[in-house]
Protein backbone atom coordinates (compact mmCIF):
# COMPACT_ATOMS: atom_id res chain seq x y z
CA UNK A 1 0.00 0.00 0.00
CA UNK A 2 2.82 2.41 0.82
CA UNK A 3 4.52 1.63 -2.49
CA UNK A 4 1.28 2.30 -4.35
CA UNK A 5 0.86 5.63 -2.57
CA UNK A 6 4.46 6.56 -3.37
CA UNK A 7 3.95 5.69 -7.05
CA UNK A 8 0.73 7.72 -7.24
CA UNK A 9 2.50 10.69 -5.65
CA UNK A 10 5.39 10.42 -8.11
CA UNK A 11 2.90 10.48 -10.99
CA UNK A 12 1.12 13.54 -9.58
CA UNK A 13 4.40 15.34 -8.91
CA UNK A 14 5.58 14.66 -12.47
CA UNK A 15 2.36 15.92 -14.04
CA UNK A 16 1.90 19.35 -12.54
CA UNK A 17 2.85 18.89 -8.91
CA UNK A 18 1.02 17.99 -5.72
CA UNK A 19 -2.03 20.27 -5.30
CA UNK A 20 -1.49 23.20 -2.95
CA UNK A 21 -4.35 22.09 -0.72
CA UNK A 22 -2.63 18.73 -0.15
CA UNK A 23 0.62 20.51 0.66
CA UNK A 24 -1.16 22.64 3.27
CA UNK A 25 -2.78 19.57 4.78
CA UNK A 26 0.53 17.73 4.92
CA UNK A 27 2.23 20.69 6.57
CA UNK A 28 -0.43 20.54 9.27
CA UNK A 29 0.03 16.77 9.60
CA UNK A 30 3.79 17.23 10.06
CA UNK A 31 3.30 19.90 12.71
CA UNK A 32 0.89 17.68 14.67
CA UNK A 33 3.25 14.73 14.38
CA UNK A 34 6.18 16.85 15.57
CA UNK A 35 4.16 18.06 18.56
CA UNK A 36 3.11 14.52 19.46
CA UNK A 37 6.70 13.25 19.40
CA UNK A 38 8.44 16.32 20.85
CA UNK A 39 9.13 14.54 24.16
CA UNK A 40 10.62 11.52 22.44
CA UNK A 41 7.39 9.56 22.45
CA UNK A 42 6.45 7.39 19.49
CA UNK A 43 3.29 8.04 17.51
CA UNK A 44 1.15 5.95 15.19
CA UNK A 45 -0.29 7.82 12.21
CA UNK A 46 -3.39 6.69 10.31
CA UNK A 47 -2.99 8.33 6.93
CA UNK A 48 -3.55 7.63 3.26
CA UNK A 49 -0.54 6.11 1.48
CA UNK A 50 -0.43 9.12 -0.86
CA UNK A 51 0.52 11.37 2.09
CA UNK A 52 2.93 8.99 3.84
CA UNK A 53 6.03 10.16 1.86
CA UNK A 54 5.37 13.77 2.92
CA UNK A 55 5.44 12.76 6.59
CA UNK A 56 8.92 11.34 6.18
CA UNK A 57 10.22 14.82 5.40
CA UNK A 58 9.73 16.91 8.57
CA UNK A 59 12.24 19.49 7.31
CA UNK A 60 10.27 20.27 4.17
CA UNK A 61 9.91 23.93 3.34
CA UNK A 62 6.77 25.48 4.85
CA UNK A 63 3.95 26.16 2.44
CA UNK A 64 2.84 29.78 2.22
CA UNK A 65 -0.89 30.24 2.73
CA UNK A 66 -2.43 33.25 1.04
CA UNK A 67 -3.73 35.75 3.58
CA UNK A 68 -6.86 36.11 1.47
CA UNK A 69 -7.65 32.40 1.66
CA UNK A 70 -11.01 31.57 3.18
CA UNK A 71 -11.80 28.20 4.68
CA UNK A 72 -15.01 26.29 5.06
CA UNK A 73 -15.10 22.96 6.82
CA UNK A 74 -17.89 20.43 6.53
CA UNK A 75 -17.85 17.27 8.59
CA UNK A 76 -20.15 14.57 7.25
CA UNK A 77 -20.77 11.00 8.37
CA UNK A 78 -18.76 8.74 6.07
CA UNK A 79 -20.71 5.92 4.47
CA UNK A 80 -19.73 2.51 3.16
CA UNK A 81 -21.10 3.56 -0.24
CA UNK A 82 -18.46 6.33 -0.32
CA UNK A 83 -15.74 3.99 0.95
CA UNK A 84 -16.40 1.52 -1.90
CA UNK A 85 -13.74 1.79 -4.61
CA UNK A 86 -16.38 2.14 -7.31
CA UNK A 87 -17.56 5.43 -5.78
CA UNK A 88 -14.45 7.08 -7.21
CA UNK A 89 -12.59 7.22 -3.88
CA UNK A 90 -8.96 6.45 -4.88
CA UNK A 91 -8.15 4.69 -1.61
CA UNK A 92 -11.45 2.81 -1.47
CA UNK A 93 -11.98 -0.93 -1.18
CA UNK A 94 -14.40 -3.26 -2.94
CA UNK A 95 -17.52 -4.18 -0.98
CA UNK A 96 -16.86 -2.63 2.46
CA UNK A 97 -19.70 -4.52 4.19
CA UNK A 98 -18.22 -7.84 3.10
CA UNK A 99 -14.76 -6.69 4.27
CA UNK A 100 -16.34 -5.75 7.61
CA UNK A 101 -17.73 -9.28 7.96
CA UNK A 102 -14.32 -10.75 7.12
CA UNK A 103 -12.68 -8.53 9.73
CA UNK A 104 -15.21 -9.66 12.34
CA UNK A 105 -14.46 -13.30 11.43
CA UNK A 106 -10.87 -12.67 12.61
CA UNK A 107 -9.34 -15.44 10.51
CA UNK A 108 -11.70 -18.16 11.76
CA UNK A 109 -12.80 -20.26 8.72
CA UNK A 110 -15.99 -21.31 10.50
CA UNK A 111 -16.95 -17.70 11.25
CA UNK A 112 -16.16 -16.72 7.68
CA UNK A 113 -18.39 -19.52 6.39
CA UNK A 114 -21.20 -18.23 8.61
CA UNK A 115 -20.67 -14.72 7.22
CA UNK A 116 -20.83 -16.07 3.68
CA UNK A 117 -24.07 -17.90 4.43
CA UNK A 118 -25.64 -14.76 5.91
CA UNK A 119 -24.54 -12.74 2.88
CA UNK A 120 -26.01 -15.33 0.50
CA UNK A 121 -29.34 -15.31 2.35
CA UNK A 122 -29.46 -11.50 2.32
CA UNK A 123 -28.69 -11.33 -1.43
CA UNK A 124 -31.56 -13.75 -2.10
CA UNK A 125 -33.90 -11.73 0.13
CA UNK A 126 -32.94 -8.48 -1.63
CA UNK A 127 -33.48 -10.12 -5.02
CA UNK A 128 -36.91 -11.33 -3.92
CA UNK A 129 -37.76 -7.82 -2.71
CA UNK A 130 -36.97 -6.59 -6.23
CA UNK A 131 -39.66 -8.92 -7.60
CA UNK A 132 -37.51 -11.83 -8.74
CA UNK A 133 -38.02 -15.39 -7.47
CA UNK A 134 -35.31 -16.45 -5.05
CA UNK A 135 -35.39 -18.50 -1.88
CA UNK A 136 -33.55 -20.60 0.72
CA UNK A 137 -32.57 -23.25 -1.83
CA UNK A 138 -30.70 -20.60 -3.85
CA UNK A 139 -28.87 -19.35 -0.75
CA UNK A 140 -27.88 -22.90 0.18
CA UNK A 141 -26.59 -23.53 -3.35
CA UNK A 142 -24.58 -20.28 -3.34
CA UNK A 143 -22.94 -21.32 -0.07
CA UNK A 144 -22.23 -24.84 -1.34
CA UNK A 145 -20.75 -23.64 -4.64
CA UNK A 146 -18.60 -20.96 -2.97
CA UNK A 147 -17.26 -23.58 -0.56
CA UNK A 148 -16.51 -25.99 -3.42
CA UNK A 149 -14.62 -23.27 -5.29
CA UNK A 150 -12.58 -22.51 -2.17
CA UNK A 151 -11.64 -26.18 -1.76
CA UNK A 152 -10.67 -26.47 -5.43
CA UNK A 153 -8.42 -23.45 -4.97
CA UNK A 154 -6.87 -24.72 -1.76
CA UNK A 155 -8.30 -21.95 0.39
CA UNK A 156 -9.24 -22.39 4.06
CA UNK A 157 -12.60 -20.68 3.41
CA UNK A 158 -14.50 -19.02 0.61
CA UNK A 159 -13.79 -15.32 0.12
CA UNK A 160 -15.27 -12.48 -1.85
CA UNK A 161 -14.24 -13.92 -5.22
CA UNK A 162 -15.87 -17.26 -4.54
CA UNK A 163 -19.04 -15.60 -3.22
CA UNK A 164 -19.36 -13.36 -6.28
CA UNK A 165 -18.81 -16.26 -8.69
CA UNK A 166 -21.32 -18.43 -6.85
CA UNK A 167 -23.98 -15.70 -6.81
CA UNK A 168 -23.51 -15.05 -10.52
CA UNK A 169 -23.72 -18.76 -11.35
CA UNK A 170 -26.74 -19.56 -9.20
CA UNK A 171 -28.85 -16.42 -9.53
CA UNK A 172 -28.24 -14.71 -12.88
CA UNK A 173 -29.25 -17.83 -14.87
CA UNK A 174 -27.38 -16.63 -17.95
CA UNK A 175 -29.21 -13.30 -18.13
CA UNK A 176 -26.59 -10.53 -17.99
CA UNK A 177 -29.22 -7.80 -18.44
CA UNK A 178 -32.70 -8.20 -16.94
CA UNK A 179 -32.23 -10.57 -14.03
CA UNK A 180 -28.48 -10.02 -14.00
CA UNK A 181 -28.95 -6.33 -13.27
CA UNK A 182 -31.35 -7.10 -10.44
CA UNK A 183 -28.80 -9.52 -8.96
CA UNK A 184 -26.11 -6.84 -9.23
CA UNK A 185 -28.35 -4.38 -7.38
CA UNK A 186 -29.05 -6.91 -4.63
CA UNK A 187 -25.33 -7.66 -4.31
CA UNK A 188 -24.53 -3.97 -4.06
CA UNK A 189 -26.99 -3.50 -1.21
CA UNK A 190 -25.62 -6.48 0.71
CA UNK A 191 -21.87 -6.37 -0.05
CA UNK A 192 -21.29 -2.61 -0.19
CA UNK A 193 -23.61 -2.02 2.75
CA UNK A 194 -25.44 0.94 4.17
CA UNK A 195 -23.44 1.63 7.33
CA UNK A 196 -22.65 5.24 8.09
CA UNK A 197 -20.28 6.76 10.59
CA UNK A 198 -20.92 9.83 12.71
CA UNK A 199 -18.80 12.84 13.65
CA UNK A 200 -17.20 12.68 17.08
CA UNK A 201 -19.35 14.30 19.83
CA UNK A 202 -16.83 17.13 20.32
CA UNK A 203 -16.38 17.90 16.61
CA UNK A 204 -16.93 21.61 15.94
CA UNK A 205 -19.85 22.74 13.83
CA UNK A 206 -19.11 24.57 10.58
Amino acid sequence: ALLTGWALRQDVAASGGVPELDLWREQRMRSCLAAATADGERAAVVVGAFHAPALRAPSAEPVAVSSSATWTTSLIPYTYALLDARSGYPAGIRDPEWQHLVLDAAGDPGALEDALTRAAVRVCAELRALGHPSGPADAREITRLAGDLARLRGLPAAGRGELVEAVQTVLTQGEPHGRGRAVARAMETVLVGTRAGRPAPDAPRS
